[in-house]
């Protein structure tokens, strides 16, 4: 069993979540953690049953501390803290693209860097009108092209990609996996910034940057134009990535990338140079920030895919069988979607599988990765979207 995504499946998905045009999108720091306690508190709560609830972290973040010093504990639900606006938030839009090939002949793993063949959805976060008018009144039309790789999955319709979120589907488990948050844009302007000293400029006041446009404007457009998404692109675009996910798709359980899967499944090798490698920061501050907790096992859709080296790779066979190895520890994400149908495992399987994965962890064998369950308070999968599986 392969669970990949095909081109029919992909559209069926595309259609069932795509609003027929880019979709504005308003970020503020620590949106997120208003996201978060508004799953939690989904059929309502107290603000003293959320400092009990596993969400608790998240009433100590600087917003929603402001927020709570004029909300005292009153009854709260979903709706009244996702409809908080404490800062003037940033105007992005949303677009969506496709990232992959389900052809063997064409998927190459160190190209594609994809943990599996298929194809996956990509969450563009664009710059706003705004911001793009600025850019081109200081640093010209084209120069968009010096702040983007073409080869990379970023929205070629009018649209300046701030970042983008790769994420891997599988209808048949219920689960998803962040593949992979990026940025060009930030990096390549960071990069211009450290290669050019200010002093110098002063004596140089019409040097050029790529012998297109002035090097000042730049640094004008640096310290005032791209300042205020520095510190926000990656909470922003995992953001309107997750909210995709869980709000629209319903999936119940979803995995992030750690280090070293990200590193061994999508085809890095140790002797590459660390500027070919993404930050480190991407694949563990980020994931923790939102909640994801790390575990040993890999997606489901990992262990089963007919892929020798995934196998290999995710550790299929170390233990016994995979379709066992699903977490069986009553959260309620595991009891729900097609995960539901596990196969009786013999007596004592549990202990063997547990005792199986602490030696992988203190051998340094284990892949681990991040995963967050969602509290069942909603249906598992939005129909559209599951019809996309069922309907090829």
């Amino acid at each position: 069993m392969t669970n990949t995504m095909d081109t029919h499946a992909f559209q069926r998905t595309w259609e069932s979540i795509d609003s027929g045009g880019p979709r504005p999108f308003l970020y503020f720091r620590d949106r997120y953690a208003f996201w978060r306690l508004g799953i939690r508190a989904a059929h309502g709560a107290t603000i003293s049953e959320l400092r009990r609830s596993p969400e608790a972290r998240y009433l100590q973040r600087p917003a929603v501390r402001r927020w709570l010093a004029t909300g005292g504990n009153q009854q709260i639900d979903r709706y009244a803290l996702e409809s908080v606006w404490p800062a003037r938030p940033l105007p992005f839009t949303v677009t969506l693209g496709m990232w992959g090939s389900d052809d063997r002949k064409r998927w190459r793993r160190e190209w594609h860097q994809m943990s599996k063949r298929g194809l996956q959805l990509v969450v563009q976060l664009n710059f706003a009108r705004s911001h793009d008018r600025m850019f081109e009144h200081l640093l010209g039309d084209d120069a968009a092209r010096y702040f983007r790789y073409r080869c990379h999955p970023v929205n070629r319709s009018n649209r300046n990609t701030l970042a983008w979120v790769r994420v891997e589907l599988s209808y048949e488990t219920g689960e998803a996996l962040i593949e992979e948050v990026q940025s060009d844009w930030v990096s390549r302007a960071v990069l211009k910034r450290s290669r050019y000293d200010l002093k110098e400029l002063r004596t140089r006041p019409h040097a050029k940057l790529h012998g297109k446009f002035s090097i000042q404007k730049f640094h004008h457009y640096f310290e005032h134009g791209l300042q205020p998404y520095l510190n926000e692109w990656s909470d922003a675009a995992l953001f309107a990535a997750l909210t995709l996910i869980v709000d629209e798709l319903r999936f119940p359980v979803v995995y992030y990338h750690s280090w070293k899967s990200n590193l061994r499944l999508k085809g890095f090798r140790e002797f590459d140079s660390q500027q070919s490698k993404p930050p480190r920061s991407l694949y563990t501050a980020l994931p923790k920030r939102f909640g994801f907790e790390l575990t040993d096992e890999a997606p489901l859709f990992l262990r089963r895919d007919g892929d020798p080296l995934v196998q290999k790779l995710v550790g299929v066979g170390r233990d016994s069988d995979d379709s066992n190895s699903d977490d069986s520890n009553g959260d309620d994400s595991n009891s729900t979607g097609p995960t539901s149908g596990r196969r009786r495992c013999k007596s004592g399987g549990s202990k063997k599988r547990n005792r199986a994965a602490r030696n992988r962890s203190r051998s340094g064998n284990a892949m681990p990765f991040y995963r967050l369950h969602i509290p069942r308070v909603w249906p598992e999968f939005r129909t559209a979207a599951r019809s996309a599986t069922d309907q090829k």
